[in-house]
């Protein structure tokens, strides 16, 4: 990336706390610039593997992808229209994929929350890490 497209979008958000930084980066620089997949290139997460067929804890991942993605949508969704039905929809959607997901099985209310607080933090504004959801 050239110095004057990072002076154009500016640095990528610090406050996102690890997760989605990197979607959201990349849809603030394809404003101005060209994105290229490199379909070979390898990523290493050090965080442990979930198994989507067992039962997911709706962990800290869960809260920053929630909270992110929400903060991302309202900050670069281009019909204000339509930015305010998802995230009036994201909620009850996301609620029914936690009722019939198996892998949600006897964690189900624990994810309910861990949904409603990333939304919460993400519609007041409260960045950063959150004590509660810490890895």
């Amino acid at each position: 990336m050239s110095n004057e497209l990072i002076k154009q979008i500016g640095a990528p958000h610090d406050d996102f706390f690890i997760w989605y930084d990197d979607i959201e980066y990349a849809l603030r620089i394809r404003l101005y610039s060209k994105i290229i997949n490199v379909s070979q290139a390898i990523i290493t997460h050090h965080t442990h593997w979930v198994d989507v067929h067992s039962t997911y804890p709706a962990d800290w991942r869960e809260y920053y992808w929630i909270r992110n993605r929400t903060v991302t949508v309202k900050e670069l969704g281009r019909n204000r229209l339509m930015v305010n039905v998802w995230l009036l929809l994201f909620i009850p959607v996301m609620f029914t994929r936690i009722l019939r997901q198996s892998m949600y099985k006897h964690k189900r209310l624990h994810a309910m929350y861990v949904h409603l607080v990333g939304t919460r933090d993400a519609w007041i504004g409260k960045m950063g890490k959150n004590p509660k959801f810490l890895p």
